[in-house]
């Protein structure tokens, strides 16, 4: 298809940003009427901006952003909120997906800093409609599961969001992959594979220290973790060897079982990182699967 390929000239540039420009206006506008369109816009502007900054040349990138934001404004005017809280977000992921999948940047990484910046988005969000509306977003979403008055659920927010994040690129990514995979985007060398587990267990423990501080950090910093040890444990079903297999599966409930039994002995809003543990422990596994496939490998090389 001539129409998904890379744009060369200035014309050809500048046709291609004003034909993403009037689809971001038109589902901008659609969102505005509805709920539901609000939340198929956060899934399809990132594809619509990541297919423009691989295709385009990323000089323009500025100007398709600009452009956008005022044509959806304009059509979407009576839903200013929407700008503030889905638009302006959605865009500035995909521009920076793409651009990241363009790159030679580790997948692992690009979407993980893709996460972090859906995160910060939010929250800068939030904080314009406080400032704008004076409507305070994080108890008005609280109010919408019947979790105002909930401490814990107002500790564990950052974390909710913080999943939300990732299921966004993650769902973007695979439908990208799935739409795209035709361009012939540059190859990805995953030189962090080595470190998944180490990132991990790292995460781990800072956030489990701070389950006790602060909950609220200690809580996030485990969700980051919970991001590495999927990395983690994908590459350790590769070539899942027997003893740590069997240790997974023990650790596991291990785990699970201490973890109820002292829940209760826990200080404030931290029996909850208890069944963390599970990461750590998943971790390590991936680590000495690691060693020992290693290990083979070097047996089978020296005579």
């Amino acid at each position: 298809m001539k129409f998904f390929r890379q744009r060369e000239t200035p014309i050809e540039n500048l046709t291609f940003l004003g034909i993403s420009s009037a689809l971001v206006a038109l589902f901008s506008l659609a969102s505005s009427f509805s709920v539901i369109a609000s939340l198929a816009l956060m899934l399809v502007l990132p594809l619509i901006s990541s297919l423009t900054a691989i295709i385009c040349k990323w000089r323009y990138l500025p100007l398709y952003l600009l452009v956008a934001i005022l044509l959806s404004t304009l059509l979407s005017f009576a839903s200013f909120q929407n700008e503030i809280l889905f638009v302006l977000p959605s865009l500035t992921i995909g521009i920076v997906y793409g651009m990241l999948e363009k790159s030679k940047c580790p997948r692992s990484l690009s979407l993980f800093l893709c996460s972090l910046l859906e995160v910060g988005l939010f929250y800068i969000s939030i904080a314009c409609i406080q400032g704008f509306y004076e409507i305070d977003m994080v108890n008005f979403l609280l109010n919408l599961i019947g979790k105002a008055e909930n401490e814990s659920a107002l500790v564990i927010f950052p974390t909710f969001v913080l999943a939300y994040g990732f299921a966004q690129i993650a769902i973007t990514h695979l439908i990208f992959m799935f739409t795209f995979s035709r361009f012939k985007l540059p190859e990805k060398k995953e030189f962090l594979r080595p470190f998944y587990c180490v990132i991990g267990i790292w995460f781990f423990l800072f956030g489990f220290v701070w389950t006790i501080l602060n909950p609220m950090i200690g809580y996030f910093c485990l969700g980051l973790s919970l991001y590495w040890t999927v990395f983690a444990m994908v590459a350790f079903f590769e070539k899942p060897l027997l003893i740590p297999s069997i240790l997974l599966v023990l650790s596991v409930l291990i785990v699970v079982l201490l973890a109820a039994s002292l829940y209760r002995y826990m200080m404030m809003m931290s029996g909850l990182a208890l069944y963390g543990f599970i990461l750590l422990f998943a971790n390590l596994v991936s680590f000495l699967n690691d060693l020992l496939l290693r290990k083979r490998k070097k047996d089978k090389i020296i005579p």
